[in-house]
């Protein structure tokens, strides 16, 4: 067989009780309350904002954030939840915009082209600023300088090869992104809307050439800072080259695998800094002793709190035990067993073998390590018999002249095209099960009416 992605012709008709399964009635589909520990610790920093801090004088010093933002815990959450997915969004509703309108106006072309750029880069400003309060004894530190030399200061340079080139082609400027030229909640402009959260990262007043990095973050890949490593770059305009309209260059640079391929680099990046910061902030919940009491106080009774929030989350699947149990008075069904298809083969030189009813079967370790082994139902001789020929009888019910007839018609190799041998086709070898449609297909059969029953051939 040439390929095993097409599907056979029997499918289920949506009537069945497993078709009727839809995702909403899972109680966890829908949660009260979706926030985790992370994101409670980065409210905590916003909210903290708005609260006066007194000092021992009794006198207003500011607000709580520095509190909030000294524990390694915050620092973090932050990296955790930096909004990675809402840039690639962004940049996916950016490049559809960019591709959809050849007569869209070339200033808008040019400003959501510029944009493109940005959104990487900006996002990877705000992530190294969150993680350059790690300390460098910190576990995290040394993987974070691995991963920027190696994974991160690459296809940054190559984005400034083709920023470069694509400023000297006219299709790019080396002025700062202007928020009136955006759709954002509060400016009805040009191209798709922008989140609040991108908008805020992104419409800093700083051009892509020099952005202000973090200098400890890009220490291992440009020790001199950004704009440095930017400068040093050879501008590349390859991706620009074969067009002549700003629409066409565009679109080619869309579709350049080399560019394309930079911006998602810098995103899967990302989203590994964001999983090893996951493994670091459990353990710095669970197991890190070096908190200062007031903040471990906020710790422990965030911990105390997910018990309530999952609770609160259980409503749901409560509610729905409520209505089928006590409304519908539907009754729960018993446990049943779990069940498999087993498949059995000789080994060579035997030419048959008795499998008695009760015989284990291993089939390795469920979600808990724990081995599984399932028991066949019944003894089973197993032998060499084998399927010789699959054939198919066909009943075909027409109306020809006023009288129904009802036509029995034979495939004698049903595994075919035509239920006559043809060679099933490459890009669907399936096959009628009871022998294909029309009477062109059966050569012999039986057209049966209310008057006469007779051979007939075709």
């Amino acid at each position: 067989m040439a390929s095993c992605d097409k599907r056979g012709p029997l499918r289920r008709s949506g009537l069945s009780q497993t078709d009727r399964a839809l995702a909403e009635r899972d109680p966890g589909y829908f949660q009260l309350d979706e926030r985790d520990t992370g994101d409670l610790i980065l409210f905590a920093r916003r909210f903290a904002a708005h609260l006066r801090y007194y000092d021992a004088t009794n006198a207003a010093a500011g607000d709580w954030t520095a509190f909030f933002d000294s524990d390694i815990s915050a620092t973090l959450a932050s990296l955790v939840k930096a909004p990675v997915d809402s840039f690639r969004a962004a940049l996916a509703d950016v490049q559809g915009f960019l591709e959809r309108e050849p007569t869209r106006p070339q200033h808008q072309l040019r400003d959501h082209f510029s944009l493109l750029f940005h959104l990487p880069l900006a996002l990877y400003r705000d992530m190294a600023a969150r993680q350059s309060a790690l300390e460098r004894e910190h576990p995290l530190y040394p993987v974070l300088q691995e991963l920027a030399l190696r994974d991160i200061g690459p296809p940054l340079a190559a984005l400034a090869r083709y920023h470069q080139g694509g400023t000297a082609a006219g299709l790019l400027s080396a002025a700062p992104l202007d928020p009136v030229d955006y759709t954002t909640s509060t400016n009805p402009g040009p191209g798709p809307q922008l989140s609040d959260q991108v908008a805020r990262i992104v419409f800093t007043g700083e051009p892509f050439q020099s952005m202000a990095l973090a200098p400890r973050a890009i220490t291992s890949f440009a020790p001199t800072g950004w704009a440095d490593y930017y400068t040093a770059q050879p501008p590349d305009g390859s991706p620009y080259a074969d067009a002549v309209t700003v629409y066409d260059q565009i679109y080619d640079a869309l579709n350049y695998n080399l560019l394309v391929s930079a911006m998602e680099r810098v995103f899967q990046t990302l989203i590994r800094i964001q999983r090893e910061a996951q493994v670091y902030l459990t353990s710095s919940l669970q197991n890190f002793a070096a908190h200062t009491p007031h903040y471990g106080l906020w710790l422990a009774f965030l911990s105390m709190f997910d018990k309530a929030r999952a609770e609160l989350n259980d409503f749901t699947g409560r509610h729905l035990d409520f209505y089928y149990e006590e409304i519908l008075r539907l009754s729960r069904r018993g446990p049943v067993a779990d069940h498999v298809h087993l498949l059995v083969e000789l080994a060579k030189g035997r030419d048959a073998h008795l499998l008695p009813g009760g015989t284990l079967v291993r089939a390795g370790k469920d979600d808990f390590g724990r081995e599984v082994s399932y028991a066949t139902d019944e003894d089973l001789v197993v032998n060499r018999a084998s399927v010789a020929e699959l054939r198919a009888v066909r009943v075909d019910e027409t109306l020809t002249g006023g009288i129904a007839r009802t036509y029995v018609r034979a495939s004698p190799v049903a595994a075919s095209a035509d239920g006559l041998g043809e060679k099933l086709p490459e890009d669907a070898q399936h096959f009628a099960p009871f022998g294909p449609s029309g009477g062109s297909f059966a050569r012999l059969g039986f057209a049966i009416s209310d008057r006469q029953l007779f051979m007939r051939e075709g």
